[in-house]
């Protein structure tokens, strides 16, 4: 799985899949997206400690700034992705 920032302030909650596609690199992450359009919904599975959840996430337009370099974001700091999971 792939390290995300956490709502909870417990540390970094790990990716499992998105839409059923595993999701092992941010670069997982980046092609599970690419293949919708903003306004579609996609669910994620995740775990946060032991707890296994799911939730649907509505995918909103890309940042102009990254969407027109044309470069990935990339994960912050600590290896995660720059968002946070409910």
């Amino acid at each position: 799985g792939l390290r995300a920032g956490s709502s909870s302030g417990r540390g970094a909650d790990v990716i499992a899949s998105i839409d059923g596609k595993s999701v092992t690199s941010a670069d997982d992450v980046v092609q599970a997206v690419s293949e919708k359009q903003p306004g579609d919904s996609v669910e994620i599975e995740y775990y946060r400690g032991d707890d296994k959840r799911t939730v649907t996430v509505k995918l909103g337009e890309r940042p102009e700034q990254v969407a027109s370099s044309g470069s990935q974001q990339s994960p912050d700091n600590d290896g995660g992705l720059p968002f946070q999971l409910p």
